[in-house]
């Protein structure tokens, strides 16, 4: 049975018992984790003693994220020990968006969409929502009156996934910042491309003064909220009608 490192990635222990670097080794006895982390994190380590290759964000990997039930305080990551991690073959990089941006952003989250949520919206929803004059206009307006804060992420050059962030637009998270999407196309899903992405504007977001940022996801949407929750991320029990549908919210502190 193989062995499964555990290394506490963020650390902000109520006890301080759990310090960011911290390695534990789980071969057949629990490791010295409390009770909480531990149940939570069970049947992630149990799946790769036996083989198994979980979803890791927007991948599959023989490795997982995961934080804790205590408003996700700490977050720890799990891998199959000594094993060798292949490395991307394609070089991604991250900007910020600009003037003539606009078509690469709709196509970006009208191909996105038209994929991801097939099976979440009605086809008539799905059609309006995926109008890609609309979201070019849509855009648009947002470069030229400079509202929120756009990256685009590009694959050996090739745009591929768009995120957008900034103060949360509800009244009610005022002080709060909210992540408003992130998108990506799907030939290059399953790769940590939208994983990269993610860690840059959480990066960018506690760099602005934010402690908190939320997200309003489909309910349905499961394979979303997997990877929101493997970034940390957990639900708040707040919902909202949307569309022909539900979402509900998603919060971090970081």
């Amino acid at each position: 049975m193989p062995k499964v490192k555990l290394t506490i990635a963020e650390s902000k222990c109520r006890c301080g018992y759990f310090k960011k670097g911290q390695e534990f080794i789980v071969e057949d006895l629990c490791p010295p984790l409390c009770h909480e982390l531990w149940n939570s994190i069970y049947p992630f380590v149990y799946a790769l003693q036996n083989g198994a290759t979980l979803d890791y964000g927007d991948c599959r990997a023989k490795m997982f994220d995961a934080a804790c039930p205590d408003e996700g305080r700490v977050c720890i990551h799990g891998e199959v020990a000594d094993q060798q991690i292949p490395a991307m073959k394609m070089e991604a990089s991250i900007r910020k968006v600009q003037q003539g941006d606009a078509n690469t952003l709709a196509y970006i989250q009208t191909e996105s969409w038209k994929a991801a949520f097939a099976g979440i919206l009605d086809t008539e929803t799905l059609a309006k929502c995926t109008n890609i004059n609309r979201a070019t206009e849509m855009y648009q307006q947002l470069l030229d009156k400079n509202i929120g804060n756009g990256y685009i992420l590009s694959v050996d050059g090739k745009p591929h996934c768009i995120a957008y962030w900034d103060e949360a637009r509800d009244v009610e998270f005022t002080g709060k910042a909210e992540l408003i999407c992130i998108h990506s196309l799907p030939d290059n899903w399953h790769k940590g491309y939208g994983s990269q992405m993610m860690d840059r504007v959480q990066k960018d977001i506690e760099e602005a003064g934010y402690s908190e940022v939320v997200l309003w996801v489909f309910r349905e949407n499961h394979r979303a909220r997997a990877f929101y929750e493997a970034k940390g991320f957990t639900m708040t029990g707040i919902s909202k009608p949307a569309f022909d549908t539900e979402e509900v919210l998603y919060s971090k502190r970081i």
